[in-house]
């Protein structure tokens, strides 16, 4: 008799709890775990794995860009000094030219004094 009220007591509760533990599950909740869990999770994977190799060729392109604006700036820069180094050497030249005219003038003007003063000599 003990035994069989301690059933009716424990025999509801015990079904609850391994209903809630999950034992017996509704054949929605078995087809939710069964088929849509694992597909939903390979799809997020295949998505995941889509966006890491986006974001991958992203970083390549950026890092190509990147490479490619610091050649095209060196070169810009090289050129920048060569062009300047030119533009020195040009400006040098002309001096030398300068002078050398100056020089020359000077030297033609001296010859000139020196033949006019042979000539006040003479006469």
């Amino acid at each position: 008799m003990i035994s069989k009220n301690f059933l009716k007591l424990v025999k509801p509760k015990t079904f609850e709890k391994l209903e809630n533990l999950g034992v017996f599950r509704k054949p929605f909740e078995t087809s939710f775990y069964k088929d849509f869990t694992p597909w939903i999770c390979h799809t997020i994977q295949n998505e995941l794995v889509s966006e890491n190799k986006i974001e991958n060729k992203v970083e390549e392109w950026l890092a190509q860009v990147q490479n490619d604006e610091a050649i095209r700036n060196k070169e810009r820069v090289a050129k920048f000094f060569n062009d300047r180094e030119e533009k020195r050497k040009e400006m040098h030249r002309l001096q030398l030219e300068k002078e050398e005219r100056i020089r020359k003038r000077r030297a033609e003007k001296a010859r000139l004094a020196e033949l006019k003063r042979r000539q006040d000599l003479k006469s």
